[in-house]
């Protein structure tokens, strides 16, 4: 079970690297004024891109810090969410792509133009990213649910007791080594006085 749920989270993270790197790509065609572009991808930077060229340069300017920073921001997300307990930064990377969806079917319904029309297909993307991302932000949460009864059952079977841990399930083996050492200690004490009752005996 482990197994599976790990490869689930890091499928979602694979996922979001590739969009990633193909709004990336996408963004450095548009500059180099080619007609292809790579449709698992966010269309926000890859508009602000197509209309930079156009503006005054302040606004020029803004244009490509905003399109970066957005890619930035899903590049974060991604090497944060390495360890499965910090899968909020993949939903945060969801969150960002239905706002790219929302924008680009704002601009749709605002626009009047055949081309405008033609984003329905990003719009359709960038669902199928979210829906890929979301099954690795649950598989985040069921492998912690699933470190977090395994590190309960153990502490249970070390101590006799049940802590129902509500710590980080990655980190009980350090966090609670001291109370199980100390635990251990006192079962030994207890089995030497016993040994030394019997030999006073």
């Amino acid at each position: 079970m482990e197994d599976i749920l790990l490869k689930k989270y890091n499928a979602a993270r694979r996922n979001l690297l590739i969009t990633v790197a193909f709004t990336f790509v996408n963004c450095l065609l548009i500059v180099s004024k080619s007609s292809v572009t790579f449709l698992f991808s966010t269309t926000t930077p890859q508009l602000l891109f197509v209309l930079a060229p156009f503006l005054k340069q302040e606004y020029m300017i803004g244009a490509y810090v905003i399109a970066v920073v957005f890619i930035a921001i899903l590049v974060l997300c991604y090497f944060s969410s390495k360890d499965t307990n910090r899968y909020g930064w993949l939903i945060a990377a969801t969150v960002l792509v239905v706002l790219d969806a929302l924008f680009t079917l704002y601009l749709i319904v605002k626009g009047n133009s055949e081309e405008l029309r033609s984003l329905y297909i990003n719009i359709v993307f960038d669902l199928v990213i979210v829906s890929l991302v979301i099954q690795g932000v649950f598989a985040g949460i069921k492998f912690n649910k699933h470190m977090l009864e395994k590190s309960n059952e153990f502490f249970a079977q070390q101590t006799g007791t049940n802590p129902s841990f509500t710590e980080n399930p990655n980190q009980y083996t350090t966090q609670y080594a001291q109370p199980i050492s100390n635990a251990t200690q006192i079962q030994a004490e207890e089995q030497t006085d016993i040994e030394e009752t019997d030999n006073e005996q």
